[in-house]
């Protein structure tokens, strides 16, 4: 019951943001709102709020941001495919946009479609050479299609890129054991600790 009134209050909200008539009678809509209340939603975790919000707003107004809001909590809610879809067409538009490329690859990752997560984060990092987390997770990705050279290669880019994450750290410790670099490994381990 308790949902059934969530849902309900959502599509009210929604529907009272979606349009406000002036005296003349003529609509005037606040995306504003709409992005702030999709925006708060998807901070929540509320992502089928974050969807009723943020889809709702027209296309020609969406940022970045929006778009990668409504991918995640498609993803979020199972709808892989809706997620692919959407960042795969926002990727063939615009091939500047490095934070759309990693997003993509975290879906395929998550999904496990390694080969896609791989050359989506390799796009990622051709775009934004100092962005961390795309070479962890490029290097999460060739650990899984046992690529161990490529793996810690990019363990390590990221390990320069930020040296006190211990993610990172043990991560490479953990491809340097499976490669047989038990030495090596064991003063990764330590420095993770």
């Amino acid at each position: 019951m308790k949902k059934f009134f969530k849902i309900l209050l959502t599509i009210i909200t929604v529907a009272v943001f979606q349009s406000c008539v002036l005296a003349d009678g003529e609509s005037v809509v606040n995306y504003d709102l709409m992005k702030k209340a999709g925006m708060d939603a998807y901070n929540r975790k509320d992502y089928a709020a974050a969807l009723q919000y943020l889809t709702s707003i027209p296309k020609d107004q969406h940022t970045l941001e929006i778009v990668i809001c409504i991918a995640n909590s498609y993803e979020s809610l199972g709808d892989t495919r809706s997620a692919v879809m959407l960042l795969e067409s926002l990727n063939r538009y615009n091939y500047d946009n490095y934070s759309a490329f990693y997003n993509l690859g975290n879906i395929y990752l998550k999904a496990k479609v390694y080969k896609n997560a791989i050359e989506s984060y390799k796009l990622c990092t051709r775009m934004n050479t100092r962005f961390a987390p795309a070479y962890y997770n490029l290097g999460i990705a060739y650990f899984e299609v046992k690529d161990y050279n490529k793996a810690l290669f990019n363990f390590e880019k990221a390990i320069r890129l930020n040296p006190s994450n211990k993610d990172y750290i043990y991560n490479a410790a953990v491809c340097l054991e499976t490669m047989g670099d038990k030495k090596t490994a064991a003063e990764y381990y330590q420095k993770a600790k």
